[in-house]
């Protein structure tokens, strides 16, 4: 099999709500096994990691992902405050992977795309990758059907790829 040049896209804030959901609340994925596992022998173009943040509380999350080889985009996630009552806005970042797969392809230095996440809002961006002769892979947690139908290979997350639960 011919190595592939591969850009890995995550969005931490699926996988880990995922994660949690069907492993437990204290369930943390281990980004270094993930992204070593995904890769196998493929060459990594490029690893990006998008998530949102309160303030700087992701701060050490953020630096533990650049150290293991992601560029990172994290949004600032705004709070409002009605009748007493607090609300957190997550701000998606669909456009934002859209738009660095499209500019990836259109560079033409990849040969395939892993998307870690279960969004099925990304059927049409892995329809379009297809389009293109790209590989188009999902490794995530729950993913669902409408999402397995389009990406080949699916790797479904399992407890292999969480970390200890003392870490």
């Amino acid at each position: 099999m011919q190595t592939k040049n591969i850009i890995l896209i995550v969005d931490t804030y699926n996988l880990n709500s995922n994660i949690r959901k069907k492993f437990g609340q204290e369930s943390k994925l281990n980004y270094v096994q993930y992204m070593n596992t995904i890769l196998g022998s493929d060459i990594l173009f490029s690893a990006i990691a998008y998530g949102a943040q309160i303030g700087d509380e992701a701060a050490k999350f953020i630096s533990f992902l650049k150290i293991s080889g992601f560029d990172t985009r994290f949004k600032k996630l705004y709070v409002t405050n009605k009748d007493d009552e607090r609300k957190v806005h997550y701000l998606q970042h669909t456009c934002d992977i859209t738009c660095d797969v499209l500019a990836a392809i259109h560079h033409g230095k990849i040969d395939g795309v892993v998307l870690g996440s279960s969004d099925a809002q990304y059927v049409r961006l892995a329809e379009e990758v297809k389009r293109h002769g790209i590989l188009f892979s999902v490794a995530a947690c729950r993913i669902p059907k409408p999402l397995r139908d389009v990406a080949q290979p699916c790797i479904e997350i399992d407890e292999t790829f969480l970390m200890d639960k003392a870490a």
